[in-house]
């Protein structure tokens, strides 16, 4: 099981997704003013420039993966698990995930780029910031952790959680 509360994680996918959503057509709107809905630059959307897909049909795969974008970052603040297995699993399967939906964003918008330069470009990053943020969240979560056994009187002062 991926999610210990079913509920909470579908509230949270379903927010997420929405301000996703809600930002592509912030971005979009920020940097091609009057694209949206007509105008002088007719109907474009950002992050689709380059697609070797229809244009109707990259707008409909943008709101898609940035849904996605929202959901999964909205489930990235879900508690860790309580066993290190489960914890490793978890944020392995949401690692995984995310990187598919960022290299579904690249290969939308980036299609005449050489790989090499989209894997520097775009996943090398994103696995550093993804890797720095859970280390972050696990140590924090560690130490609260150890707190919460400390004071039920659980453990040794040295004692692993």
């Amino acid at each position: 099981m991926l999610m210990d509360n079913k509920k909470q994680a579908l509230r949270r996918i379903v927010v997420g997704a929405v301000i996703g959503i809600l930002a592509y057509l912030f971005l979009s709107w920020l940097t091609q003013p009057g694209s949206l809905f007509g105008g002088p630059m007719g109907f474009a959307f950002t992050f689709c420039f380059n697609s070797n897909v229809p244009e109707a049909v990259g707008a409909a795969l943008g709101f898609l993966l940035w849904g996605a974008f929202g959901a999964e970052i909205a489930l990235s603040t879900l508690p860790f698990a309580e066993t290190g297995k489960t914890v490793i699993f978890r944020s392995l399967a949401h690692f995984c995930v995310m990187a598919l939906t960022l290299w579904g964003w690249v290969w939308l918008n980036f299609p005449y780029e050489p790989l090499p330069s989209l894997i520097f470009t775009f996943l090398v990053p994103f696995t550093a910031v993804y890797a720095l943020i859970w280390l972050i969240r696990w140590v924090k979560w560690y130490f609260e952790l150890t707190a919460i056994r400390k004071k039920l009187g659980l453990g040794k002062k040295g004692d692993r959680p």
